[in-house]
């Protein structure tokens, strides 16, 4: 089978570059505007940060260049005097617009990977928006990387005019928490004990955006049949990690867009008493768990509660592993179970060998939106 789409053009007509570039001109006359009303220094002098940093992101955006927080930082440090105030201006426009800084060409060091038998290819923005005629493509199944594919921070300006071809049938999308999980399933060959059949993706931790805009499409691109899994440790960060990736972030200081994957489900963790009894685990490798993480677990428990945006069906078995670790009254990373690598291929093989028609008509009912 080969899949060869992109996301529908609406879904990011808001952040086309005409768009960003009009919000950004608006802005600059809002502020000039405003500028007469503000007598003390205070307010004058953000005013002219965040004129003088719209300037910039303007000057980025319609001549198709890159920059990081340190680059802008830098165009004028004798305004900005500190890098938090050149950042903090940033995140405010931002929220002004109601774009993220990734598609406003402020980039960061890339920190997702990925593996598995897709290629992406189009055309290449990195350079000027004059010379765009060059053709990239890249297999995230190649030998030469074979340790996993660097997710490009450019990817989210890039999803319209880039398309992912899927070359194997994928049963599943294992999305990992950790780089060194990530790693091992890599080393032990993982991805050959499935006949290549299944993507590997990580964010190394909390997820950036170009991490989960490419998650986002291939979310849009794989059938209703397609399993999607997270990998995380059993505690209070790894049920916020999932959370990020299928609600949202809830980082208030940058604006954040609604790259959400709302078919993400837990990876099936057996309670730990049952783990100590069969030796995945080890008595040192747990821990109580702290008041402080009790309630950030609460949290996201009522989260998965309050959001009517996400299946009953995923959001029960995310309430349920929330419940579980209260009640377990421990947590651990995962990546003290022991042998992980051949624990995990072997509890996903079972679950495929597991899955009846009547599982697929559940997973087709929250699903089904993705197969149109």
């Amino acid at each position: 089978m080969v899949k060869n789409n992109a996301l529908k053009s609406d879904d990011l007509s808001h952040f086309s570059e005409n768009n960003i570039v009009c919000q950004l001109e608006w802005l600059i006359f809002k502020l000039f505007k405003n500028t007469k009303k503000y007598q003390c220094y205070s307010k004058v002098y953000q005013m002219t940060c965040i004129i003088s940093i719209t300037n910039t992101l303007h000057g980025l955006v319609s001549e198709g260049y890159h920059a990081t927080l340190r680059d802008i930082f830098y165009s004028n440090p004798s305004l900005y005097k500190k890098q938090t105030i050149s950042n903090n201006t940033i995140a405010m426009i931002t929220r002004l617009i109601r774009i993220p800084r990734e598609f406003l060409n402020v980039v960061s060091t890339s920190k997702g990977m990925i593996r598995g038998p897709i290629s992406v290819f189009g055309s290449d923005l990195s350079g000027d928006k004059y010379n765009r005629n060059k053709i990239i493509e890249f297999d995230c199944l190649s030998k030469i990387e074979g340790m996993g594919h660097s997710i490009s921070p450019y990817i989210c300006r890039l999803m319209n005019n880039w398309r992912i071809n899927i070359y194997k049938n994928i049963s599943f999308v294992l999305i990992i928490e950790k780089d060194t999980v990530f790693q091992r399933l890599l080393e032990c060959n993982f991805l050959e004990a499935f006949n290549n059949s299944c993507i590997l993706l990580t964010a190394k931790g909390y997820s950036d955006l170009p991490t989960r805009a490419l998650l986002y499409q291939l979310c849009n691109i794989l059938p209703y049949e397609t399993l999607f899994w997270i990998l995380c440790d059993y505690d209070a960060h790894g049920l916020t990690i999932g959370a990020t990736y299928i609600m949202g972030s809830q980082n208030s200081a940058w604006y954040d867009s609604d790259f959400k994957v709302d078919r993400i489900l837990p990876f099936p963790l057996p309670r730990v008493a049952d783990q100590l009894a069969n030796g995945i685990i080890h008595k040192q490798s747990i821990f109580q768990l702290s008041k402080s993480n009790i309630v950030r677990i609460n949290m996201v428990k009522q989260r998965f509660e309050n959001c009517i945006e996400v299946s009953s069906n995923i959001r029960a078995q995310w309430i349920k592993i929330c419940e579980q670790i209260m009640l377990d009254g421990v947590e651990y990373e995962i990546d003290c179970i022991e042998q992980l690598e051949n624990w995990v291929e072997e509890v996903i093989k079972k679950k495929l060998a597991s899955i009846n028609t009547d599982e697929l008509e559940d997973h087709k009912e929250y699903s089904y939106k993705y197969s149109e």
